[in-house]
């Protein structure tokens, strides 16, 4: 099992066509290492993996979601993710992971299970690539700061009310 934490992000990594037309990021992995990969640990900022680990039952215990075509994979991810300190929840399959990708809701707004269930049925793959544009400039200009005001940032881009 391989498991992929990364982002695609254009002004850093070059454009990738594949993506720009609408290839979910992971397939995309995949792809290039010729391996099945289960998505996890790329919807949190650094600074919250870091510090917002909770045990479990914690009303604020923040959620992250796993996606891939394999049970038994996801099922290890979802072990090692409690065993840090976050809930999670099944996404579905690698072709889905897109509602976990910059610009989506989830990304790097701290969801809690019950948001992050919500939330991952509310994605607007539409407004993808023009959200984590905005994201990326709120999350550039508080670079520095602590990770409560980046997630406070990321969800007044990201959730719509």
């Amino acid at each position: 099992m391989s498991i992929d934490v990364g982002n695609y992000y254009p002004f850093r990594d070059g454009r990738i066509d594949e993506i720009e037309n609408g290839l979910t990021e992971s397939v995309w992995v995949e792809r290039q290492i010729g391996r099945p990969v289960v998505k996890v640990l790329n919807t949190i900022p650094s600074k919250a993996l870091m510090a917002a680990g909770r045990l479990a039952g914690s009303r604020d215990r923040v959620a992250l979601p796993i996606s891939g075509d394999n049970p038994k994979a996801k099922e290890i991810v979802a072990q090692l993710i409690d065993r840090i300190g976050f809930d999670s929840v099944d996404a579905g399959t690698i072709a889905e992971s897109w509602r976990q990708q910059p610009g989506s809701p989830v990304y790097c707004t701290n969801p809690t299970k019950e948001e992050l269930q919500l939330w991952l049925k509310n994605v607007d793959r539409s407004s993808l690539a023009t959200d984590r544009e905005k994201g990326s400039k709120k999350y550039y200009a508080l670079l520095d700061a602590d990770y409560q005001a980046q997630i406070k940032a990321f969800r007044s881009v990201f959730i719509k009310r």
